[in-house]
């Protein structure tokens, strides 16, 4: 795994499980490399399956072990950037990681977001 990784420059590998069913569809990421990874220690100020994700010009930055990432979004947060919102502000009550906000924020011209 340790040559895996090394190939493809990153610092965790984790099996994705089918997203849990319930009302908060959990992430299901099991970590695999690096064995520190197993388990993670809440103390720590930067877990190792934090990832970036590079989409439309934004970078979106999570923890994987703790939060999903719905590729299958893309078409609606390109949608979301072509809004009109200059100078709008937005109020989203389930942003989430910001799928739409950030889009908002960066493309659409909105000036703040409560999120």
């Amino acid at each position: 795994l340790a040559s895996c990784a090394r190939v493809l420059d990153a610092t965790f590998l984790g099996v994705q499980a089918p997203i849990e069913p319930s009302l908060h569809r959990k992430s299901q990421v099991r970590p695999v490399w690096p064995a520190e990874a197993v388990p993670h220690d809440p103390s720590t100020p930067v877990p190792p399956a934090w990832v970036r994700h590079r989409e439309n010009g934004i970078v979106y930055c999570l923890d994987v072990t703790r939060s999903m990432f719905a590729s299958g979004n893309g078409t609606e947060r390109m949608r979301a950037a072509r809004f009109p919102a200059q100078g709008e502000v937005v109020v989203d009550l389930y942003a989430g990681i910001g799928y739409f906000t950030l889009a908002l924020l960066v493309h659409a011209g909105a000036t703040h977001v409560h999120a």
